[in-house]
């Protein structure tokens, strides 16, 4: 059955159809992108993208809210100041795509490669990482360094609620987990001599945001708990001038 889809913007303007048979959303967006048509503010909320080949794709300001976008291919994407709140981007490819200003709360980045990726003022507030759970503040809880080892690959480290998370290569596991990969490895080698001082940047790099975020926990509750008593005797002191002038 031949079928026409349209694509339109958050606003409602038309920005790119097309009729094939048996056709879907991820058809029509493939075309789009086959065809250079820039998707600028594109409303694909909810759309299933999954493993679409959207390399080069322009979605600068595009809604993508809850799209299914797990291992498309998003190589060198312009993805500037778009939504991508709680969609599915597990083993999605987005190496070397601008991802400035993007919204990423509750989007599940599981696996998902960001080699190269251009992350300026990105907002991964609430961002999971399949199992290990959400990111710890959504600020700068990525870490990605390379190439190393072997095969000259990149390493990704992400700060979880649950802790130091890290992909390299096949490996996906606890730091700990990784530690102990190395080491089993690469023995005594350059290469683990090298994977080490990664281990240890990020464990130093990531216990000092953790020692100063709860030293600053520490001072609030000290601050509630002053400005509670400081209320309490100013309280005191009315009911205490009311009754001498009665």
């Amino acid at each position: 059955m031949v079928t026409k889809i349209q694509i339109k913007s958050t606003d409602g303007n038309l920005l790119f159809e097309h009729e094939a048979e048996n056709n879907s959303i991820k058809k029509t967006v493939e075309a789009a992108v086959k065809n250079g048509v820039k998707l600028v503010g594109a409303d694909l909320s909810h759309a299933n993208l999954s493993s679409a080949n959207l390399t080069g794709v322009v979605l600068h300001n595009a809604n993508l809210r809850g799209a299914n976008l797990s291992f498309a291919d998003l190589n060198n994407a312009y993805l500037v100041n778009a939504n991508f709140c709680k969609a599915d981007l597990r083993s999605a490819n987005l190496r070397g795509s601008m991802l400035g200003y993007a919204k990423f709360s509750g989007a599940n980045l599981d696996e998902a490669i960001l080699v190269g990726v251009n992350m300026h003022e990105v907002n991964l507030g609430g961002a999971c990482i399949g199992e290990w759970g959400e990111l710890y503040d959504g600020t700068s809880d990525i870490l990605i360094v390379g190439p190393l080892g072997r095969r000259k690959g990149y390493t990704t480290i992400y700060h979880t609620e649950k802790g130091l998370f890290v992909q390299c290569g096949c490996f996906h596991g606890s730091m700990e987990q990784f530690e102990l990969a190395v080491k089993e490895i690469h023995g005594n080698s350059k290469h683990a001599r090298d994977y080490q001082l990664l281990i240890d940047f990020a464990r130093k790099k990531y216990h000092i945001k953790e020692e100063a975020d709860n030293e600053m926990r520490k001072w609030n509750k000290f601050l509630r708990i002053l400005l509670a008593s400081l209320v309490t005797v100013l309280l005191l002191q009315v009911v205490l001038i009311m009754q001498l002038m009665k």
